[in-house]
């Protein structure tokens, strides 16, 4: 079972999860601040190289929500162990294959008897939508927030030039080092070679094809059928509404609903991160919707 303890002063606890390889896992949980049972948990599937704990002030808003809330440190980030090196040997085939459904497996623990919800920003997002794929994916529900495919083609001519180069430049620099220093270069964090260089095939590709996959992921997305949100965000120049359509494409028994979220939404500007740090009005959009789309009639057995 995970070990326990508090982590600062946000409401958080911390669980240590051991995984395959001799990871530990570190997930933030946070219990629910408003009286909803039939909420669900919402996992949180962070951006390449972002920590559990910079979704914070998220994490609480969604809490006053009603929502019981995990969020996760994947490995080598944050407080999960060993850190990122040019030890690190993993790619998004153990990301989606051994620690999501651990992950997914604790927080149904925590929280028994309610329905979840995977919510993945940016590569989190990949990752979710990939291992429902996977034959016993354990969720109920997907939201998407500034998240969509890589795939270049998707973009403007000029920005799809760019994105085709940085995204190829990156799986050649982590190569190079050993692993990625996103950290050093200003773009995302530090990552493993292994899952910059997946990330990289898919932005060349448009297909999810991790080394060492077990299953065409391509072709098992198209039968996950669960309601999906997805929130596009202003001055997000990433994950357009074009690239996000494109993701959520290839679950073909999708049920999707689209967002837009704006300036105007939140007062103040946005970016592919600095939403996670607005109390905007995206915690009270994901509980509307699920009131809206939930299927499972509010408990899990």
């Amino acid at each position: 079972m995970p070990d326990r303890a508090n982590v600062g002063e946000t409401g958080a606890r911390a669980l240590v999860l051991p995984v395959a390889g001799g990871h530990q896992l570190c997930l933030r949980v946070f219990a629910p601040l408003a009286d909803d049972p039939a909420a669900p948990v919402l996992v949180i599937v962070p951006a390449m190289g972002i920590t559990a704990s910079y979704y914070d002030p998220f994490a609480e808003a969604l809490a006053h929500q009603g929502f019981p809330v995990v969020a996760c440190d994947l490995r080598g980030h944050g407080a999960s162990v060993p850190a990122i090196s040019r030890r690190s040997r993993h790619g998004q085939q153990d990301a989606v294959a051994v620690d999501l459904p651990a992950i997914v497996a604790a927080a149904r623990r925590e929280f028994p008897g309610r329905p979840l919800v995977l919510l993945g920003h940016s590569i989190g997002g990949q990752l979710a939508t990939a291992y429902l794929s996977r034959p016993g994916a354990d969720a109920d529900g997907l939201a998407l927030i500034a998240s969509g495919t890589p795939h270049h083609r998707v973009y403007p001519p000029l920005r799809a030039l760019r994105v085709l180069l940085g995204t190829q430049a990156a799986a050649l620099l982590g190569r190079a080092w050993g692993y990625f220093p996103g950290d050093r270069v200003g773009f995302a964090g530090r990552e493993s070679a292994g899952v910059v260089r997946d990330w990289a095939r898919f932005a060349r590709t448009g297909s999810f094809r991790p080394d060492g996959a077990d299953l065409d992921y391509e072709r098992a997305m198209a039968a996950v059928d669960v309601p999906v949100l997805v929130v596009s965000v202003e001055g997000d120049l990433m994950h357009t509404p074009a690239a996000m359509a494109a993701l959520t494409a290839k679950l073909g028994a999708g049920r999707v609903t689209e967002r837009r979220y704006t300036a105007a939404d939140a007062g103040q500007p946005l970016d592919r991160y600095r939403w996670v740090r607005v109390r905007g009005p995206l915690p009270t959009w994901v509980r509307d919707w699920w009131r809206d789309h939930d299927d499972t009639g509010g408990a899990r057995p």
